[in-house]
Parts: structure tokens; C-alpha cells; sequence
């Protein structure tokens, strides 16, 4: 009976800490795809616009496309940073609510 007390006890941890690892890291990407004349499009042939990547740990990396201007100023596409960053917003809430759950699941197990 306490090896399979142990068994369950080991099956929950790794299953936790898969889980842990898997929203350690979260990558946001955003796409684009074009419509063609016919007002069709491919979603296969979608083609990134910017990327964030967050860390658990805080850090962060994000890779936004830009156009160079005049005098060699560079220029992001305001509308598309705009909805990368409300997708950026919605995964890091999406993620918290994740962690909450998995706290609360934590804090509710029997000791």
C-alpha cells in the first residue's frame, strides 16, 4: 500500500514539474498571411511579424521588424506592434491564471 502511496506521490510531482517546465518558457508569436485577389489565403504560408519570448525567471527577449527611414531612423509598424502586444497581454494573464491553479492545487493537497 505505501508503494503505491509513493508511486502516486512520484507520478504527481514529475507530472507538476513538466508542467512547471513547460510555462517556464512562453514564446508569443504573431503572423501574417496575405490575401490574394480572389480574397483567398493559405494559411500555411503564414509569415512572422514579431516574437516575444518571456521567461518565467523575468527575462525577456522580443523581435519586432522594422523599415529604416529617412536619415536611417528605424519605424515598427504601429497597428501591427499593437496586436502582438494585446497577444503578448493575454498569455502572460493566460500563464498567471496557470500558476494560480497550480498553487491553489499545491496549498489544497493533503500534507
Amino acid at each position: 500500500m505505501a508503494n503505491d502511496l509513493e508511486n502516486s506521490i512520484r507520478s504527481a510531482a514529475e507530472k507538476i514539474a513538466a508542467y512547471v517546465d513547460n510555462i517556464a518558457t512562453m514564446t508569443v508569436e504573431t503572423k501574417y498571411v496575405k490575401i490574394d485577389a480572389k480574397g483567398d489565403t493559405d494559411f500555411t504560408q503564414a509569415k512572422p511579424i514579431a516574437r516575444t519570448v518571456l521567461r518565467i525567471d523575468g527575462d525577456s527577449e522580443a523581435i519586432l521588424p522594422v523599415r529604416v527611414g529617412e536619415g536611417g531612423a528605424l519605424a515598427v509598424d504601429a497597428d501591427l506592434l499593437d496586436l502582438h502586444q494585446q497577444n503578448v497581454v493575454t498569455a502572460i494573464d493566460y500563464r498567471a491564471q496557470l500558476l494560480d491553479a497550480l498553487i491553489g492545487m499545491l496549498k489544497s493537497a493533503p500534507s
